[in-house]
């Protein structure tokens, strides 16, 4: 819907917005220290997800999976787009 549908209606703007919610379900503390330890065995660790790519990214970020080298995340159209 565009914002005609809120405000160019006869009886004018009639919608209005009375509260945001969010919530965050952060990644468990023993997948936090399973990653580390692949990692340090010398395992690359990737992360697969139907999240949205910042979600995904903010997600790594939280795991260690994104970092200095690995800087972010890889949409779907973007692997296909891969060789």
């Amino acid at each position: 819907l565009g914002p005609e549908f809120v405000n160019g209606r006869e009886e004018g703007k009639w919608l209005s917005i009375v509260g945001l919610c969010a919530i965050m379900d952060p990644p468990r503390p023993e997948c936090v220290d399973a990653i580390k330890e692949a990692r340090g065995a010398g395992v690359r660790v990737a992360m697969i997800t139907g999240d949205h790519k910042d979600t995904a990214t903010a997600i790594g970020h939280m795991l260690g999976i994104v970092d200095e080298k690995y800087t972010g995340a890889v949409t779907g159209p973007e692997l296909d787009e891969m060789d």
